[in-house]
């Protein structure tokens, strides 16, 4: 029998983390030597999607990096499973993104640009830190 989820709070409640997976992880320094940003020259792009099947769940962030130094990407999900199927709202699922697992794929983000570019451009890039509830989506954007 499936569920029908009512509000965040019972897909809160549903949900079991399983991981995170990431699907892109990379980064590409521009030629000839280039100063490296400072903290705040740096202007990440977000992009959103949401995969419901069945009793799972994926919430997959994308960030893009532009900088004089080079082009970095990390894409990656948390990924969400239930006992048993369920079925959710658009919205119910946007809120969750949102709330919950934007903000928890955050830090894994920070750490993977700071970990590539480290390696890439030999100085490790930093993001922002960014509050909860200041990166929020309203659709999902595609690439």
């Amino acid at each position: 029998m499936t569920r029908q989820i009512a509000d965040v709070h019972e897909l809160l409640q549903a949900l079991n983390i399983v991981g995170v997976n990431y699907y892109t992880v990379s980064a590409e320094r521009e030629e000839g030597d280039v100063d490296a940003p400072a903290p705040e020259d740096i202007a990440p792009e977000f992009g959103l999607r949401i995969r419901h099947d069945g009793a799972e769940l994926g919430v997959r962030l994308r960030v893009e990096i532009l900088s004089s130094v080079g082009r970095v990407v990390v894409d990656a999900a948390m990924e969400y499973d239930s006992e048993s199927e369920f079925e959710v709202s658009n919205e119910i699922a946007f809120e969750y993104a949102n709330e919950v697992a934007v903000m928890a794929l955050l830090p894994y983000m920070r750490e993977a640009v700071s970990n590539i570019t480290q390696r890439v451009f030999g100085d490790a890039l930093m993001m922002p830190v960014i509050p909860r509830g200041a990166l929020a989506f309203k659709e999902i954007t595609t690439d």
